[in-house]
Order: structure tokens, then sequence, then C-alpha cells
């Protein structure tokens, strides 16, 4: 399966259903014996980049020097994008402009994507900031009308993946940045773990922007610990303690 392309996760998902029916015919009395075991790949370690804040300025600056370059407005917005939402890169390059997809104006923004996690299968994104600006200048630059995809079409009209041009756009702009371990998913995981490291944020919520039905899956896989965060939240903690004016 490994020879064939196939990734470690399918060859351990498919091992461990082999293993199930292998057992239950043992048990039966089909098999006279279990075959011997197969060592299988290990599991991927968990994921845990997380961009510092210099890093992310690089990264963002340099995106800008791409699309000057280029000649083209896509590859800052959209990390640019990225950064300040969280969003997942394909659901931002599916999305178009309007009032069913992304709305900037006044200082504030919305950008709703679909997500079968949500009561309503929509989940709405709301931004303000620089991001405001960012997004408007980028529609100016394109000149795109209501329902364009924001981030495309490619040539042949159809909308981006995350592979191609933005795959290769990334690796440029980390090249140039000085910024190693670069991938689209850590955006995001950068993106949780600064707001949910952040004393006072509010996980219900947290986990409703990032897309998922269950607080503990923002906790557990997308908040990595940050040490200066750590040192906010002790204060805090600190600042409650009831012998605290006593020295």
């Amino acid at each position: 399966m490994g020879a064939g392309g196939a990734t470690a996760a399918t060859v351990r998902r498919s091992m461990a259903a082999l293993r199930a029916v292998l057992l239950y015919l043992y048990d039966e009395g089909h098999l006279d014996a279990m075959p011997p075991a197969v060592k299988m790949q290990p599991p991927p370690k968990r994921r845990t980049r997380v961009y510092s804040d210099d890093e992310r300025r690089r990264l963002i600056v340099e995106a800008q020097v791409y699309d000057f370059r280029q000649g083209r407005s896509f590859m800052y917005p959209l990390l640019a994008m990225i950064d300040g939402t969280g969003l997942r890169v394909s659901e931002l390059l599916a999305v178009t402009w309007g009032p069913d997809g992304l709305m900037v104006g006044d200082g504030e923004g919305v950008v709703r994507v679909a997500d079968s996690k949500t009561a309503t299968g929509i989940r709405s994104v709301p931004f303000t900031g620089r991001l405001t600006r960012i997004l408007a200048e980028h529609r100016k630059a394109t000149g795109a009308a209501e329902g364009a995809l924001v981030f495309g079409p490619r040539e042949d009209g159809k909308a981006y993946t995350r592979h191609g041009a933005p795959r290769y756009g990334l690796r440029r702009i980390a090249a140039a940045a000085g910024v190693e371990d670069v991938g689209w998913h850590a955006f995001r995981r950068t993106h949780a773990t600064v707001l949910g490291t952040l004393p006072g944020t509010d996980e219900v919520t947290l986990a409703a922007r990032m897309g998922h039905s269950d607080v503990a899956t923002t906790k557990r896989h997308y908040i990595i610990p940050q040490h200066d965060r750590e040192r906010a939240l002790a204060d805090l903690a600190a600042s409650l303690d009831p012998f605290k004016d006593e020295g």
C-alpha cells in the first residue's frame, strides 16, 4: 500500500481493520492461528508548529513583496486573511464576494463559509481593523464583481486548491522570509493559540470561530501553550489570591 502511494494513516487504518477481521475468524475457529504481527508505520507526531509574532510579520510582508513582483493581488490578502481569521485555506479559496461569502466595509468585515458542524450549516467569522483595509484594496485591485471568487479564479475559470500556485507561492514567501516549516495549517493553529492562550478568552466562542463542534477539539489539537501567555495567565491567577494583600 505504501509503495502504491497510500498515506501512513491509510495503511494504519487498513491494518487495524484487517487485524479485527482476522481476530474474528480466529475466535470463530476459521483460523488455526493468528498470523504473525505486522510492523506498521508509527503514527505521525502531533503537529505543534506555531508562528511567533515576528515570523507572522515577516511572512505577511514578504507576501506583499511577492504579489508586487507578480503584478497581482493574491498571496498577500490570502495570508493576511488566514492569519487574521483562522479559516482553512480551502474555505478561503472557495469563498465569494457578497452576503453569502465575504463582505467588508466601515472597518468591519465578515466571512461566511459552509460548515456542516454548525446548526445552520453556515459559520460566520467576523474581523476588524487592518484586515478590512487589505481586503477592500484587494477587491479594488482585482475588480471582482458580486458573486466572484475572492481568491481566483484560475486561468481555466475554476477555483484554486491549496496545491499548485498557492503552495508554490507560500514556499517562495517562506524562503524569502527565512521562516522554516511553513504550512497552511500552522496559520490556523497559530490563530487559535494566540486567542486561546489569552486570559479571558471565551472557549465556546473560539471553538465556534474555528468551526469546531466540540470545545475540547480546539483545546486539544490547536491551542499550544506559549510561555509569555502562560505567565500572563499566572499573573491573572495570582491576582485572585485571597491573601495577596497580606504580602
